[in-house]
């Protein structure tokens, strides 16, 4: 394997996996399965493992429209995601500072041109307190 061929993102993965933190992207495609019955399942899809860093927002991100002081930066390194991620995602943090916090991806996702990883807007979702 090449640099130009994946092997940059291979080697990011390589040198940073330790550092970005584990977490769990949950959305994308939903499974539809038909029961015994033959009545139509949409099953959510299956919560993937990845690693993470949470930073500050860019200047970007501060102009647009719908932008909190609670939005993040979510650099999701590509090497430890099975697949892709889509603007609507929900990332989990499972250690550091924002451990089970929820935040919704936003448009734009970005991919850095060796595609180590790919960086978006996060927006904390509200938890509901009982």
């Amino acid at each position: 394997m090449g640099l130009l061929d994946g092997g940059v993102a291979a080697l990011f993965g390589e040198v940073f996996g330790e550092v970005f933190l584990p977490a769990l992207v949950y959305g994308g495609s939903a499974a539809v399965t038909y029961d015994n019955k033959g009545t139509l399942r949409r099953n959510a899809p299956a919560a993937r493992g990845c690693r993470i860093q949470v930073d500050s927002r860019t200047e970007r991100w501060r102009a647009e429209p719908g932008f909190t002081a609670a939005d993040v930066r979510v650099i999701i390194l590509a090497a430890s995601l099975e697949g892709t991620v889509e603007a609507g995602n929900i990332v989990e943090p499972l250690g550091g500072p924002y451990a089970g916090a929820r935040f919704r991806l936003a448009a734009p996702i970005d991919r850095d041109p060796a595609g180590a990883g790919f960086t978006a807007r996060g927006v904390q979702e509200r938890t509901t307190g009982g």
